[in-house]
């Protein structure tokens, strides 16, 4: 509990995660793993999502939990940077540029636009 269960680290495991499932699913190679697998990537990903950090499928009007989402993991990337884990740091900011989502450090803080 001291590293609030390394919230970051599992965040970026599941970024990782969905990229894989994204890949398997969009690039038809799903082939490659069986369903049951695909499956058990699938609902392993929600069920951290959901169950264990609480959060939802977005719907169309949920732009501010999008917003406060994003906000939650650009603090968590501050902090990293401050505690001069960089690797975790840049890991967060690579995957939210796969989810086309960009962040730009300025004096004032960091900034992002989703493209």
């Amino acid at each position: 509990m001291n590293d609030d269960f390394n919230s970051p680290k599992t965040i970026a495991t599941l970024f990782e995660l969905v990229a894989k499932i994204n890949t398997f699913a969009t690039n038809n190679t799903i082939g490659k793993i069986s369903e049951k697998t695909f499956k058990f990537l699938k609902d392993t990903f929600e069920g951290f999502v959901i169950d264990v950090f609480g959060l939802l499928p977005l719907m169309e009007n949920d732009s501010d939990k999008l917003d406060g989402t994003i906000n939650l993991l650009v603090q968590m990337r501050d902090n990293a940077k401050q505690n001069k884990d960089y690797a975790l740091s840049d890991k967060i900011r690579d995957n939210l540029s796969r989810l086309g989502i960009q962040l730009k450090d300025t004096k004032e803080g960091t900034t992002y636009i989703i493209k």
